[in-house]
């Protein structure tokens, strides 16, 4: 299951009802001007955590992250105490948690903002963070049923595409591959715009119909996809990141559950790219980084799960091809 968001999108402000002027909402609750002002806070420490977060590079940078975070939750856990019965402060609050990997926790504050949204004035973010973090508990038909109340409720092309791509890694981890394959074509088509977002969109629905198709036993067509999904990573000329977005996927939002199944991304993207004549110099590299991935995956988990047969089949191959150029 992916995030390729990082957590949908930017906390958005409250909308106010009377006359939609924010003058008289303080004048008649005092107490929501400090609300706003705790959300906006919140939201401006957030803000500069989710940008630190895809630039970090190291334990230390992370550590920094981590703070943030923290300091974002004592500004949004302000706001919940300030007028418990609103339930942007919850999302915030449920939002912050699922980046600080607090998981339970934010399954529960993202059921209360819920419970309190009554008119859905957040549901489109309240929906995708219950299916993340009902997702992360492996709980995978609740995980759809928030999807599905999501998808409605989203107009952004790129947000679409986040939403029918993590639906359809769901679907895949359920063995439902021909729902999968769907789903993720659904979203390439979503993620049309030629911006940087978009691309990364493309690419990461690109990768998993890659996965969902070699699963579906359509290697050529897999790894066609595959090919066509590194050519669409916004960071595939990143010296630091040989695989792209895969080598360190957590810094674009992107996670994998079971967590091992990001080795078979990797090994698969880097068997797809020993046909291109621009990896040619590099091709006993490729197999190397590809017989690793392979070895990784199966060793960690997926010698007892549902792939194993396509994942050793791979394996022998990447080994074969070893063998014939060490033997030239």
């Amino acid at each position: 299951m992916r995030k390729a968001l990082a957590l949908a999108v930017g906390i958005l402000l409250p909308a106010v009802s009377f006359a939609d002027d924010p003058f008289w909402l303080d004048v008649l609750q005092p107490r929501r001007r400090e609300f706003r002002s705790a959300i906006a806070e919140g939201q401006e420490v957030y803000d500069r955590a989710e940008l630190a977060e895809r630039a970090a590079m190291d334990a230390v940078d992370r550590r920094m992250i981590g703070e943030l975070y923290a300091q974002a939750l004592v500004h949004f856990e302000r706001a919940t105490r300030v007028l418990p019965d609103d339930p942007l402060g919850h999302l915030c609050v449920g939002k912050t948690l699922s980046q600080r990997e607090r998981h339970a926790d934010a399954l529960r504050a993202a059921s209360r903002a819920r419970a309190l949204d009554e008119d859905g004035t957040y549901e489109e973010d309240v929906a995708f963070l219950l299916a993340i973090e009902l997702s992360i508990a492996q709980e995978w038909e609740a995980a759809l049923h928030e999807y599905d109340r999501a998808l409605p409720e989203t107009v952004r092309p790129d947000f679409r595409a986040t939403i029918l791509s993590n639906a359809a890694e769901i679907q895949m981890a359920a063995g439902r591959l021909p729902e999968a394959i769907d789903l993720y074509r659904r979203a390439i088509a979503e993620a049309w715009s030629p911006s940087q977002q978009s691309l990364k969109m493309r690419s990461l629905a690109e990768y998993g119909l890659a996965i969902a198709l070699d699963r579906d036993d359509r290697r050529a067509e897999a790894l066609e996809t595959m090919r066509s999904a590194w050519a669409h990573d916004p960071n595939r000329q990143d010296p630091t990141r040989p695989a792209g977005t895969l080598t360190d996927p957590g810094r674009d939002g992107v996670f994998f559950v079971p967590e091992h199944d990001l080795h078979y991304y990797r090994a698969l993207l880097f068997e797809a790219r020993l046909a291109l004549p621009e990896e040619a110099d590099a091709r006993v590299t490729m197999l190397e980084h590809g017989a690793n991935e392979w070895q990784l995956y199966l060793s960690q988990g997926g010698a007892t799960g549902p792939w194993a047969r396509v994942a050793r089949d791979h394996a022998a191959s990447i080994e074969r091809q070893r063998r014939r150029g060490r033997s030239r």
